[in-house]
């Protein structure tokens, strides 16, 4: 990492992903971070924060996220559920598994496939449906990826409660509403 000296003002400074794969055959992996400040005020000051230290695993998909619906959005007859799936892992994957449960005042099950090929951190978003929440549903959507060999299962399933809000109901104002 280059060093960095002298006043910055309010610029901070962000370096590259370090691979350390190479330090580890030896046994460990010690990060020594030195800050040195110069100079006799106490104007200046530093400051190390948001790091991030991690296994390069080869073969780790996931899912990154619940994208549609939202919670408390307005009912629609035609919902898509929108599934975000992540290769988390070092090497390109494709064909990866994906199975999308729903469940609560709507129960429906969908089957799909990533196709990729996703390379490190890539994402595809998969949809399926739809599903009917006009009169509004309250729903737990759960979605897992499968990939044979995955080395880092902690990231395959991930479930959502969601609350969807009735697009025509009888109210009394000021009372909020879905326009119908």
């Amino acid at each position: 990492i280059p060093a960095v000296i002298g006043a910055q003002g309010n610029l901070w400074i962000q370096s590259p992903s370090i691979n350390l794969t190479t330090f580890i055959p030896q046994g460990q992996v010690v990060v020594r971070i030195r800050g040195q400040h110069l100079g006799t005020s106490f104007g200046g000051d530093i400051a190390l924060d948001d790091f991030e230290f991690f296994d390069d695993i080869p073969n780790d998909v996931g899912i990154n996220a619940v994208l549609a619906p939202v919670d408390q959005i307005c009912g629609n007859s035609m919902q898509d559920v929108e599934i975000e799936v992540r290769n988390f892992g070092a090497n390109a994957q494709s064909n990866i598994a994906v199975q999308v449960d729903v469940t609560g005042d709507i129960t429906q099950t969908y089957n799909g496939t990533a196709v990729g090929p996703l390379n490190k951190n890539d994402v595809e978003v998969l949809t399926f449906g739809p599903i009917n929440t006009f009169d509004g549903a309250n729903i737990t959507i759960t979605a897992t990826a499968t990939l044979a060999g995955d080395q880092g299962p902690a990231n395959n399933t991930l479930a959502e409660v969601i609350q969807v809000k009735p697009t025509s109901v009888a109210f009394t104002p000021p009372a909020a509403v879905c326009p119908g």
